[in-house]
């Protein structure tokens, strides 16, 4: 399995873990633990594709990844990265989710859009 497919497998499981623990927080705690996700993931992002890092280095940057992405999920429309499309609703951001596989889940975009 290459780097990259190792990298969706793995969101495909954290985001909707980090959705689910999102939801029972309120949506300002939400969006401050995601302060600074950019600085990690542009500084610290290429131990994901090329290894290294020191030891949980890697680990790290990916959960901060899945965080960002479960909380960009909650935006209108969602968020696509990596060929896959997450989009789920926050209690306090209520609007319409639009089509995917099920609120919550990941889907590849063709499937999303279909």
């Amino acid at each position: 399995m290459n780097t990259e497919s190792l990298l969706t497998v793995t969101l495909e499981l954290a985001v909707p873990l980090w959705q689910m623990k999102l939801k029972n927080m309120p949506w300002s705690e939400a969006l401050a633990g995601i302060k600074g996700a950019s600085d990690l993931i542009g500084s610290k992002g290429d131990i994901l594709q090329f290894g290294g890092g020191k030891k949980g280095e890697v680990a790290k940057v990916l959960n901060k990844m899945a965080e960002a992405i479960a909380v960009l999920s909650f935006l209108p429309g969602g968020v696509t990265l990596f060929g896959q499309h997450w989009e789920d609703q926050h209690p306090e951001r209520a609007y319409p989710v639009q089509k995917s596989n099920e609120v919550g889940s990941a889907c590849s975009v063709s499937e999303c859009k279909g």
